[in-house]
Formats: structure tokens, sequence, C-alpha cells
């Protein structure tokens, strides 16, 4: 295991028995103070709401557009319960292997953005397509009323 966070101290602080007093121990900063990147605060909707549920699940206090899930603390497990929540809110159906490739906040916004662009491309191709079938179907049936005008003629 990695441990999420590390304190630096001068010597371990010692019970009366000479084991390592636990309560004694500082509390590690919420926010490692090792990450690679500056703190930089989500813009767009998507990025706000997805610094929320990474908030929420790493229990940090903030969480930039920048910062990377895994140095943040996060595992494989939080990923899922990640993409739990992604999952209530977005209907398409997002792959967790996703999560585990754009690992910060920026990237993923990125996909779900493009994700999105390619959904309403597809509806509307869809969309496009049917109303081409619908004009076929009409033409023909335009062409056969005339064949049957002639014929009546």
């Amino acid at each position: 295991m990695i441990p999420a966070a590390f304190v630096l101290l001068d010597a371990f602080p010692l019970t009366p028995s000479g084991k390592i007093d636990r309560r004694a121990l500082p509390v590690p900063d919420t926010v490692p103070s090792g990450l690679s990147t500056a703190y930089v605060m989500p813009q767009t909707e998507t990025e706000q709401l997805l610094a929320k549920i990474w908030q929420e699940v790493l229990q940090v206090e903030k969480v930039g557009i920048y910062d990377n899930f895994f140095e943040l603390g996060g595992h494989s497990l939080l990923i899922i319960k990640v993409h739990t929540k992604l999952q209530e809110i977005y209907p398409q159906d997002i792959s967790i292997v996703k999560l585990f490739q754009h690992p910060n906040i920026s990237e993923f916004s990125k996909y779900l953005i493009d994700l999105e662009r390619e959904k309403l491309t597809d509806s509307l191709t869809t969309g496009q397509a049917k109303a081409r079938s619908d004009r076929k179907t009409s033409i023909k049936q335009q062409r056969l009323q005339r064949q049957k005008n002639r014929r009546n003629k």
C-alpha cells in the first residue's frame, strides 16, 4: 500500500512505555503537499460538478481541475464510488476505464463534453437519415401517383 500523505517529524511521540503515541501524531493535511500541480479552480458547470463529487468521495476540501485523482489519495474502490455517482447524474454509459484514463477533472470533463457532443451528433444524423427516408418514400409515392394518373387518362 502507498500512503495517502506524509508528515515530516523530528521524532515520533512516545508513550511512557516507549511505544509510539498514535494520538499525539499530527493530523496530515487534507490535500497532500506533494501535488505536482498548482490549484486551478473549476470553471465550467461540468468541472464544478466533478470537483464536488471528488471532494465528497476523497474527503478533501479543494480539488483543482489539474489535480490527479490518485495523487489526492484516490484508488480503485473510490473510482467505483465516483462512477456510481456519475451514473446517477449522466444518462450515458460511462466506462470506469475512462476514469483511469482521464485522472484529472480537466481531462475527464473534456471527455464528458465530447461524449455529449457525439451523442448529439448521432441523434442529429439519425434524424436526418429518417427525414431522407421519409422524403424518398414521398418521392416514390409521387411517382406512383403520376403513373396512376397517366393510366387513367
